[in-house]
């Protein structure tokens, strides 16, 4: 019986332990902070990579994260040690409800004995018939169809009501023990009626000694004593079963309120646990945020190492164009040096220009009236010329008048001539 005992408070506890949720903190798979450094280490590693800007953002957003991790595994190590230290006192109680329960000298005590005392053996023969059934039992104690029996403490829970309210793997567990102890008291009310029917027929005697029920001073009492010892006994076993249902009723309250408090144990893990979903999402959306800003980073990395060698090249470009400027500087201070002496000797040249060009101006009015003067010689001159010219032409007119006259005077004396000769 102790060993079924123990077994069904083990399956009872561990019924307790699996429809409340609670495993072993070795199964719950957890990130640890080794697991949140190493991130830590990674983020932190992969967030040096990328400009400040992204980088102050980045850390920001993973520190928080994982300090929010690490006070929700903080909070869900605290709920699994109370959870531990709960199963471990419901365990601790069920194992001694049921040791209660399985007790052989379990009794009750019963408002009028002797008619109650049969009742109570007629219950057990129904009960004896309905277990191979397998019917659902809500109290060990027989209803009869006149009186209720019931315990004297006159508590108002009782234990089978108590369990009723227990989850659907712990009721198993716990009508299982109810069928055990109902068959132990099946037992115990048949050997009672056979040791009462050997009795009336005078076939035997008990034989208290074997039982250890009678002391050994009370074995050659007769039936009516013994009997009326034993309801005495009944009655002291009465009180030690008072005794035991106030201790069973103080252990309900506390399994209610480890009950309670496995349930909002149970609440605050389920709540932890969505939370810890809820985080693990946001920590997969941070996660692929993060990528893209590596991503980005990466890309703004090769687009700033161009940058950097556009930069060198154009830094470069600007020390040679600030070598040739320097050149380009010194040339331009000799030519404005030139430009200076060139705008001196332009205005001495302008200067001397114009005295120049007022010498020229008389020289050219000079000119200009010698050139009048000796256009007027020039006149005077082809006049002069025009008019030997006509005395030439005048001369040689006279010339030729002359030449003609004396032409004319030889032909005549020719025609003179010739006529003497023809007369």
């Amino acid at each position: 019986m102790a060993s079924t005992s123990k077994t069904l408070g083990k399956r009872a506890s561990s019924a307790f332990g699996r429809s409340h949720g609670y495993n072993n903190s070795k199964e719950i798979n957890w990130p640890t902070s080794s697991s949140s450094s190493s991130r830590q280490r990674t983020s932190s590693a992969q967030n040096s990579k990328r400009p400040s800007s992204r980088n102050s953002n980045t850390t920001e957003i993973s520190q928080g994260i994982l300090e929010r991790e690490q006070e929700l595994m903080q909070r869900n190590a605290e709920l699994e040690q109370r959870a531990a230290v709960l199963e471990a006192e419901a365990a601790e109680i069920l194992n001694r409800q049921d040791e209660i329960l399985l007790d052989e000298n379990r009794d009750i005590e019963f408002e009028d004995e002797d008619t109650n005392f049969e009742e109570f053996i007629e219950a057990a023969f129904e009960k004896n018939k309905k277990v191979p059934q397998k019917s659902k039992k809500k109290s060990s104690i027989p209803k009869s169809n006149n009186r209720k029996l019931t315990p004297t403490n006159n508590s108002s829970r009782s234990l089978p009501a108590k369990k009723n309210k227990l989850p659907p793997k712990e009721k198993e567990a716990l009508e299982i023990d109810n069928l055990d102890s109902d068959a132990d008291e099946i037992t115990l009310a048949q050997r009672i009626l056979e040791l009462e029917e050997e009795i009336d027929k005078g076939k035997k005697k008990i034989d208290y000694k074997q039982d250890d029920i009678l002391p050994a001073e009370a074995s050659e009492m007769g039936t009516e004593a013994t009997i009326r010892f034993l309801k005495a006994k009944i009655r002291v076993m009465q009180e030690e079963l008072e005794r035991l249902m106030m201790d069973c009723n103080l252990k309900d309250e506390k399994v209610t309120r480890a009950e309670s408090k496995a349930k909002t144990a149970t609440e605050e893990q389920t709540k932890l646990q969505r939370l810890n979903q809820n985080l693990q999402s946001q920590l997969d959306k941070y996660k692929k945020v993060v990528d893209e800003n590596k991503k980005k980073g990466e890309t703004l990395e090769a687009q700033l190492t161009t940058l950097r060698k556009e930069l060198d090249s154009s830094q470069r470009s600007q020390k040679q164009t600030a070598v040739n400027h320097n050149a380009v500087e010194v040339r331009l201070n000799r030519a404005l040096e030139e430009n200076e002496k060139l705008k001196l000797s332009m205005q001495k040249a302008k200067v001397e220009s114009k005295d120049s060009k007022v010498h020229e101006r008389k020289r050219i009015e000079q000119l200009h009236a010698d050139n009048k003067r000796l256009e007027k010689q020039k006149n005077e001159l082809m006049n002069g010329f025009k008019k030997q010219l006509k005395l030439i032409d005048i001369l040689k007119k006279q010339k030729m008048h002359i030449e003609a006259a004396k032409l004319l005077s030889f032909t005549e004396e020719e025609f003179v001539r010739a006529l003497d000769w023809g007369s």
